[in-house]
């Protein structure tokens, strides 16, 4: 323990009762003072941060994009920074009273910036929760290792959850976590008990549907797991990494389901079609896009490519899946935007081509995004380099 708090800690083992209940009182004011210090720094990070996306989400030239896509990531990093040293004075406090219930309350309501220590916020909520025996603290962690994706923590959690307290919100919220862990099976079954509990007839329609669409994925992930490990061993699939300044994502390319596709991407990728430009929409626990010209998400290569998803082989999202984006949601309006999952997508099966994987470094495509518009943290693409391809031309079919 620190020697400045060994006063405070002789009067709470020798003062009289009164004397060291004013003492902690005195430094729960303290600590809690700090917290509104940190609070109040971290929302002016907010403020600083949003008016810089918003002057970026209206600037017309690539030029002009750039320059604030620089200012934003010189600013979001003096800014981190000084939200550390705050949260590092608070903690010292912190960490010498473990026990404080408020302190633990104010800090798990905190919930604003991409640095915040996730698993910190979870360990708070599960020692709060050991305290009230609130389900509420479970949700929140959950929720926290949700963020830090953590999936089978939080399937845990989840699963913790809807034992306690079986309803149609929690077996859902399970269904979903369980996804994402990859433990298709009691995603199925968290959808069928969410259906038993139910006692409205659309919620009960509803979780018997999501059931069935689970048994997809079921069976989608024994085919899934045969075609990984076949590709392993004959280890001839087109293969590239794309280097960022978040770190290299190695990914192999689906040459074998989504032939078009592919070749497109190795044409533009060794063109340096790809390169210098950003990561422009980024939703944490979804997505992180790149492929456009324009960093906006409006541009493309100038032609159009069609669909493969229809393909009776076509792959499925799973968690790191690269799947191209389409135009406005509309069929046959790929070009070069594509995207890489963080989480197990099931809903953008049928409307997006995955055309490959991420087998090293997806914690780089991991954004904790400040809010839900996606356009926060963007980040830069330095190059995306071919590391291996099949011995043939790659020719490419593209659209009128």
């Amino acid at each position: 323990m620190k020697s400045k708090f060994l006063p405070l800690l002789l009067l709470v083992l020798f003062a009289g009762h009164g004397l060291a209940q004013k003492d902690e009182i005195t430094w729960q004011n303290e600590i809690l003072s700090r917290w509104d210090a940190l609070v109040k720094a971290t929302n002016q990070c907010k403020s600083d941060l949003e008016g810089i996306q918003i002057r970026y989400s209206g600037e017309a030239t690539p030029e002009g994009r750039a320059a604030i896509a620089k200012e934003y990531e010189a600013t979001a990093n003096a800014l981190i920074e000084k939200a550390k040293a705050h949260v590092a004075d608070v903690k010292s406090f912190l960490d010498d009273f473990p026990e404080n219930r408020p302190v633990r309350d104010r800090r798990i309501d905190c919930d604003t910036f991409t640095w915040v220590d996730y698993d910190l916020r979870s360990d708070d909520c599960l020692y709060l929760y050991e305290q009230t025996k609130s389900v509420e603290y479970l949700k929140k962690a959950a929720d926290f290792q949700h963020k830090a994706y953590h999936y089978d923590r939080c399937a845990d959690l989840r699963q913790q959850i809807a034992e306690l307290l079986p309803s149609v919100e929690h077996y859902q919220d399970l269904a979903l976590a369980m996804s994402n862990a990859y433990r298709f099976t009691e995603a199925r079954q968290a959808y069928v008990d969410g259906a038993k509990v139910a006692t409205e007839d659309k919620d009960r329609r509803r979780l018997t549907t999501a059931a069935e669409i689970a048994q997809g994925y079921v069976d989608d992930w024994k085919r899934e797991q045969e075609l990984r490990e076949a590709a392993r061993l004959k280890d001839d699939l087109p293969m590239a990494e794309i280097v960022t300044e978040r770190g290299t994502m190695v990914v192999e390319l689906f040459e074998d389901q989504a032939p078009n596709t592919v070749a497109n991407f190795i044409d533009l990728a060794e063109k340096g079609f790809f390169d210098n430009h950003l990561f422009f929409r980024n939703v944490a626990n979804f997505v992180a896009q790149t492929g456009c010209p324009l960093d906006t998400g409006i541009g493309g290569p100038g032609y159009l490519i069609p669909d493969e998803f229809g393909r009776e082989d076509a792959r499925r999202h799973y968690d790191g899946s690269l799947s191209m984006a389409n135009l406005a949601s509309q069929p046959n309006t790929a070009g070069s935007q594509f995207f890489v999952t963080t989480s197990v997508t099931g809903q953008l099966n049928g409307r997006h081509t995955v055309f490959g994987r991420v087998l090293k470094g997806i914690e780089a495509a991991q954004v904790r995004g400040i809010d839900v518009s996606g356009r926060a943290n963007p980040f830069k693409v330095e190059k995306i380099r071919i590391l291996r391809k099949r011995d043939h031309p790659y020719t490419i079919t593209k659209l009128d």
